[in-house]
């Protein structure tokens, strides 16, 4: 059993950094979309929704199936101009299943989570060295955890911002790839309005 709490403690701990990091990113982004769409029309917030979206979605859906519920439909990038949505998950469960009605919270949040897989995914894809380097400070610092946290981003960040990094073509499509997941892993107000559910089932409402 403490084997199991230790390993999600440093899952948990390797997965922050991208989770903070993406958060900014996001923000950034939406700042961008706006921009584009202002002076390119709404299509040029396609430009990442191709990748994001259907990552956000599969998050949803595979919660949807950890927690047994049915999905009913789903769109993994279907761009509707006239509600601003770019893809969907429409799925149904039993009502008083206390095991159903607690995933209402995790299918809600599952972008977060499956967004934070996908982007660890990539750095090891583009940048392996700096995972290696974060799993060594998870492992060997006795700090405390927001110090911890702060070693591990240190790592992270020094080992791609690099000048001889920013010179190739592979940094750039990192950060672009980078851009397409963050920009739509966050929940969308639908979604936080299902996860609201599973926080007051919890709260025995």
């Amino acid at each position: 059993m403490n084997l199991i709490l230790e390993s999600l403690k440093l899952l948990a701990i390797l997965l922050a950094p991208f989770v903070i990091f993406t958060i900014a990113i996001h923000l950034l982004e939406r700042l961008i979309q706006l921009r584009l769409a202002e002076r390119f029309g709404w299509r040029s917030v396609l430009w990442t929704g191709w990748l994001g979206t259907p990552i956000h979605e599969l998050s949803h859906a595979f919660m949807c199936r950890v927690f047994q519920h049915r999905v009913d439909e789903i769109a993994l990038f279907e761009p509707d101009r006239q509600s601003g949505r770019l893809g969907f998950v429409r799925h149904s469960f039993q009502t008083g299943n206390w095991f159903q009605e607690l995933g209402t919270f995790f299918i809600g949040i599952a972008p977060l989570i499956g967004g934070s897989v996908v982007l660890v995914a990539l750095l090891w894809l583009f940048y392996p060295n700096a995972i290696d380097g974060a799993y060594a400070v998870a492992q060997s610092s006795e700090a405390a955890p927001l110090q911890q946290l702060g070693q591990i981003m240190t790592v992270v960040v020094k080992e791609i911002f690099t000048g001889a990094n920013v010179a190739t073509g592979r940094f750039w499509l990192f950060v672009y790839f980078v851009l397409c997941v963050g920009g739509h892993m966050a929940p969308s107000p639908s979604d936080y309005e299902g996860a609201s559910r599973g926080v007051y089932f919890l709260g025995g409402g």
